[in-house]
């Protein structure tokens, strides 16, 4: 199973993730988060990261200039958006940027099934569902994606996923399974990415 840690901010993290080798990581863009980065300390982290490792920007409701320039720089390889962003915002990206778009969907919300009917038919290349509590580390509840059935693009699941459950999350989606696991607060202590938990997330991963 794939596997993103998301929301790095030091060069210690990055450190920690080239010795994990997860499939992806996460710079968060957007200011309102702990774990907000500057374009400028992003592009700084980069340069230290495993090329193996694909780099995604997490932008909430963006100036689309802005994630474009990111995207050209090759700051990140692919951009998830976070925020209210529609169709029209991901065709523009898709014309402007050829890299692979996420985009984020919370399953607690009451438009979740709706959500999920527009973007499938969308532009965007995965959907990442998440409890939608900004990085709260809480798990939504997996019925509703059990009831939906096979979703037609592959998805992140994110919210409240740490070590000791991911192959717990992952049998509980067995008609649904997920693209990829995606932590945050899960691979942290006291609010500081831990190696020993980036570690365990990425060897959890790698036996289901």
């Amino acid at each position: 199973m794939k596997i993103k840690l998301c929301g790095l901010k030091r060069i210690e993290d990055i450190e920690a993730v080239n010795e994990a080798k997860p499939d992806y990581i996460g710079f968060i863009f957007a200011k309102k988060s702990r774990r907000y980065v500057s374009p400028e300390t992003a592009e700084r982290l980069k340069q230290h990261l495993n090329p193996d490792i694909e780099a995604v920007g997490v932008f909430v409701n963006t100036d689309i200039d802005k994630v474009i320039e990111q995207a050209k720089k090759q700051v990140i390889d692919v951009i998830q958006l976070h925020g209210e962003e529609d169709v029209a915002y991901v065709k523009d990206l898709k014309k402007a940027v050829d890299v692979p778009i996420i985009k984020a969907i919370s399953m607690t919300k009451p438009d979740a099934r709706q959500q999920i009917s527009m973007w499938e038919i969308s532009d965007v290349d995965y959907l990442l569902l998440d409890s939608g509590n900004g990085g709260t580390g809480e798990q939504f509840n997996y019925k509703l994606l059990q009831e939906i059935g096979n979703l037609k693009k592959p998805y992140f699941l994110a919210g409240g996923l740490h070590p000791d459950n991911l192959e717990n999350a992952v049998q509980q989606l067995q008609n649904n399974q997920p693209y990829a696991l995606d932590l945050s607060s899960g691979i942290e202590t006291n609010g500081i990415k831990d190696l020993d938990k980036i570690k365990k997330a990425v060897e959890a991963a790698r036996r289901i």
